[in-house]
């Protein structure tokens, strides 16, 4: 083995110079190859970006977190109903927090939760749905346009797979793949942060020539090459004073991070992932910046909700409501969500109360309190110095706090209901 081919195998790089191109898989879910920053990009390593990493798991988790409610389909009372199984425990494996994170990890990142239903009460409606990992899965439309699926190389009934679409093209029933449609932007991020972290392996000036005035011989060569190297390379080695004999001198080739504007690039990058998952500036972390989403946390919070959340809140309801009886529906509990602060909330609940349209115990329930003891919080108040402006003027109320006309409803027994003809 020469020299040069010994020093080239001892060398040791930020990339792994048996796998130049990345993982060497076959390319999959619409994956053609390597993007044009040079890195094959796919749902694993989309996942190793910071931002796109924080995006997937914010959605997620504010999602899995959010108490899902069973109701009468059409009761206007909004009656709580007893759970079915699917909807307390629909996969042993885990909770149902954990199912639901699995299925918005599916939606964000790969455009369509897959589910096996493994099992079905005695009226035959589904008690237990396995997730099933995209990759694991084979969707075609038949020549009789009837779906099929194919789940770890097994053909299953259309009737036991739940499949929930994010974003469909028009005729289509497989939601477009995010990983797919985003890799050359979101392998520019990837690019980005390995740049960085080799960057600080190989230290501040990894690039470079070092000049001398006389030719040197091969094993000279790289004996001064390596002898740099382990003066300099590495991030311990940064900012170690350079000491050069014999004429030589050494001059800087690479650039600097500002140079290329390399935190700038990280910090559009987030700006575009947040965007592309519809995640206010805050939730991301920059507090840099004002944001066009409200005014205020409070109203941030409303519109990401109302924007983000809600679309996807809507499928899950949908795709679940149909596996149950048709007169059973669930929903999601945005109420602590949506919730401002203390002083918005008790402003909000006393025109409420005193509008009539909610009882202290509902109240209380909002705010995770016990109802008040022997029904007391159940009463429905409406205030006594309001009327119908004709009745008042005609004379037919009379007001209670006072003798001129324009007060309130007279509450004696004496007095008529409003509305009432008198005699």
């Amino acid at each position: 083995m020469s020299l040069i081919r010994r020093a080239i195998s001892q060398e040791r790089r930020g990339a792994d110079p048996t796998l130049p191109w990345g993982n060497s898989y076959i390319p999959r879910n619409g994956e053609t190859g390597l993007t044009s920053a040079g890195l094959a990009l796919n749902d694993d390593s989309a996942m190793s970006i910071s931002s796109v990493y924080t995006a997937v798991s914010i959605l997620s988790d504010s999602v899995a977190t959010l108490p899902l409610r069973t109701f009468k389909r059409g009761d206007i009372s909004k009656t709580l109903q007893d759970q079915p199984l699917l909807i307390a425990d629909p996969w042993p494996e885990g909770t149902l927090q954990d199912w639901l994170g699995q299925a918005m990890f599916s939606l964000t990142l790969r455009g369509n939760y897959y589910g096996q239903i493994c099992d079905r009460d005695d009226k035959g409606y589904a008690t237990m749905v396995r997730p099933i990992h995209p990759d694991s899965v084979m969707a075609r439309r038949q020549s009789d346009g009837k779906r099929a699926y194919w789940f770890e190389g097994k053909k299953v009934d259309t009737a036991d797979v739940l499949h929930i679409p994010n974003l469909l093209m028009p005729g289509a029933f497989i939601g477009l793949n995010p990983v797919e449609y985003m890799r050359q932007s979101w392998a520019l991020s990837l690019a980005a942060e390995r740049y960085g972290s080799q960057f600080f392996q190989n230290s501040a000036l990894p690039q470079g020539v070092i000049e001398v005035g006389e030719d040197l011989s091969e094993e000279e060569t790289l004996e001064l090459a390596r002898s740099w190297k382990m003066s300099h390379g590495g991030l311990g080695n940064a900012g170690m004073p350079a000491v050069l004999t014999g004429g030589a001198k050494f001059t800087v080739l690479s650039l600097k991070p500002e140079d290329v504007q390399f935190l700038n690039t990280k910090s559009y990058q987030r700006e575009e992932i947040a965007a592309f998952f519809r995640i206010p500036a805050h939730l991301m972390g920059q507090q840099d910046r004002t944001s066009s989403w409200g005014t205020g946390v409070e109203q941030m919070e409303i519109g990401f909700v109302i924007n983000t959340l809600r679309p996807y809140l809507t499928k899950i309801e949908t795709y679940l409501s149909r596996l149950l009886p048709p007169k059973i529906e669930v929903r999601f509990d945005l109420r602590g969500r949506l919730r401002g602060d203390q002083a918005a909330r008790f402003a909000s609940y006393a025109m409420a109360v005193n509008n009539g349209w909610m009882n202290e115990d509902e109240i209380r329930e909002l705010e995770d309190q016990p109802p008040l003891p022997d029904g007391m919080g159940q009463y429905f108040w409406r205030p006594l110095n309001m009327g119908p402006i004709d009745k008042i003027l005609d004379g037919t109320l009379v007001p209670t706090g006072g003798g001129g006309q324009g007060g309130g409803i007279d509450q004696s027994p004496k007095a008529p209901a409003p509305g009432a003809p008198t005699t």
